[in-house]
């Protein structure tokens, strides 16, 4: 009577899952505080894995998003003019960050880019990030 093992079962610990929301930290921010009206802000969204092992993270521009509010609006949209579903999963080993980074151009925006946007004003802004679900603190941004 042939005999057959039984099959080795796959070691769970090694297998490298998707990031839940609570092991991932955003953040975002300009690279200076403060800018004049009609500059070119250079904004940073980081996605960092705080959990306690590696994990799969969808980091392309489909899940990232950076915004700049002035109190509770959202004046500017990274994904109001550059709408983009498309993916990246990487593997973010604990500790490890992925950052990208873009230029805003200093003009508002709203969904659908209509053209002959203003630009925006002197005052108090707020930079703020998302990746998926997980929204980042909002960071100070100064036009003046």
């Amino acid at each position: 009577v042939p005999t057959s093992a039984a099959p080795t079962p796959e070691p769970t610990s090694t297998k490298i899952t998707d990031c839940v929301d609570e092991d991932v930290l955003v953040e975002a921010f300009a690279e200076e505080a403060i800018y004049p009206v009609g500059s070119t802000p250079t904004l940073t969204l980081t996605v960092t894995n705080i959990g306690t092992r590696p994990c799969d993270r969808d980091v392309g521009p489909g899940a990232n998003e950076l915004k700049i509010t002035r109190g509770e609006v959202t004046i500017w949209s990274s994904d109001d003019c550059n709408p983009n579903t498309d993916k990246d999963v990487i593997t973010l080993d604990r500790g490890d960050a992925f950052e990208t980074q873009l230029v805003w151009d200093g003009y508002l925006s709203q969904a659908g880019c209509p053209p002959d946007q203003p630009m925006a004003d002197a005052g108090e802004y707020t930079v703020v990030g998302r990746n998926s679900d997980v929204l980042s603190a909002p960071t100070a941004l100064r036009l003046e």
